[in-house]
């Protein structure tokens, strides 16, 4: 099984996984990124931080290449607000594939 590694980064900050995890594939990998990116928003948040700033979690492979660049942010419909019950209070993200042109 893959082992994926995720990093967070904002403007300020550059927190590197050195953990990793075991996951089935990228599509996997995509879908814990979200994870991550909504509960590092939410704590982002709490903590008074704008929900415009710019995030981003990068998914990297074992072998340390970039697979995957998830930019996230909150829904400016109720910026400082996330709930999981409410889509539209959910983070916005985009998936850009390194390997795009």
């Amino acid at each position: 099984m893959p082992k994926f590694f995720f990093h967070y980064r904002t403007d300020d900050d550059f927190v590197v996984d050195e953990i990793g995890q075991d996951l089935p594939d990228i599509d996997a990998a995509h879908e814990q990124a979200a994870e991550i990116g909504r509960t590092m928003l939410s704590r982002a948040l709490e903590k008074g931080e704008k929900p415009n700033a710019a995030r981003c979690i990068e998914i990297v492979d074992d072998k340390g290449v970039e697979v995957l660049y998830i930019v996230f942010w909150a829904s400016a419909s109720k910026p400082g607000t996330l709930d999981a019950e409410e889509p539209a209070q959910a983070p916005d993200a985009a998936l850009i594939s390194p390997t795009s042109p």
